[in-house]
């Protein structure tokens, strides 16, 4: 792949967890960690109560954590409601999470090494920011590949024209998985992990291939 990038990438969480994965120790899913602050700050929340914990601690993380917002830092989203964030509190509870990378307030982006760290809206979006004109790094989040294991969608290496790759994504049912498509088809959890873990592992691999054929 003709690249001028460095490629890399943090894992995005909901509530501090990887969609449908338990099993977080395999080398694939040893990267930093995204969580939303909208998933821990609300009212009656345990940051919200000023209790101070480190995130990392609370979500059971082996890589450092990053903070981030769902969209805009205030109001913060929840289902327990909406949060009128100031940036006083915002301050205060980046202490108390013991959290040293973290979104802007004004902007809500994040920069990791004077990177900042993109969230594509889905897979086309991801592969045209890869192939843009831009040279540098580039660091993404993986919001994309959770969204993809939600539409039980497989993650595979496409083949363009030359030596180029793509990642591409198909139905688990249009796959020769004939045991998880049965699970899917029950709607059995096991499949879901099966898809979200073969994404990531996929995703890892790719981006592996993208920083070596440079």
């Amino acid at each position: 792949m003709e690249n001028a990038r460095n490629l890399d990438y943090v894992i995005t969480t909901t509530k501090g967890c990887i969609p449908y994965i338990t099993d977080t120790k395999k080398s694939f899913l040893s990267k930093k960690i995204k969580v939303y602050l909208d998933d821990f700050l609300y009212k009656d929340s345990f940051y919200d109560k000023n209790t101070k914990y480190p995130i990392k601690n609370f979500i059971c993380a082996e890589e450092e954590v990053i903070v981030g917002f769902k969209d805009k830092p205030t109001p913060l989203i929840s289902k327990r409601g909406h949060y009128k964030l100031t940036k006083e509190k915002y301050k205060e509870t980046l202490a108390l999470m013991d959290a040293n990378t973290y979104a802007e307030y004004d902007t809500g982006k994040i920069f990791f090494d004077k990177t900042e760290i993109i969230e594509p809206a889905d897979l086309d979006s991801f592969n045209l920011l890869l192939q843009s004109e831009s040279n540098g790094n580039l660091i993404v989040g993986t919001q994309f590949i959770n969204d993809l294991a939600e539409k039980s969608m497989i993650l595979y290496f496409k083949k363009m024209d030359g030596a180029k790759i793509e990642l591409s994504a198909k139905h688990l049912n249009d796959t020769e998985h004939e045991y998880q498509k049965y699970l899917l088809s029950i709607n059995e959890m096991n499949a879901f992990a099966f898809v979200s873990e073969t994404n990531y592992k996929n995703f890892h691999d790719f981006v592996k291939i993208v920083n070596t054929k440079q």
